[in-house]
């Protein structure tokens, strides 16, 4: 099985209360996957979110969809 992405921390404070939450770039998908991969994710229903004015997903959305890409892709 092939290893996943490594995760990305963002960080940002609103109302004095500093909120973090863990991303992956959809460009680091499409580097580190192989184009069978890409076409089998763009399948899932995923919300995406904009970090820093690029397209992320959620991390864990990332890995729990990865674990089951994986389990029946070589």
């Amino acid at each position: 099985m092939k290893k996943f992405l490594p995760r990305r921390r963002h960080e940002f404070v609103r109302d004095n209360i500093v909120t973090t939450f863990d991303y992956i770039l959809e460009e680091d998908i499409q580097t580190f996957h192989s184009q069978d991969w890409i076409r089998e994710w763009d399948t899932r229903n995923i919300s995406s979110i904009n970090v820093e004015g690029k397209k992320a997903f959620y991390y864990y959305d990332y890995k729990n969809i990865a674990i089951g890409i994986n389990y029946y892709l070589p």
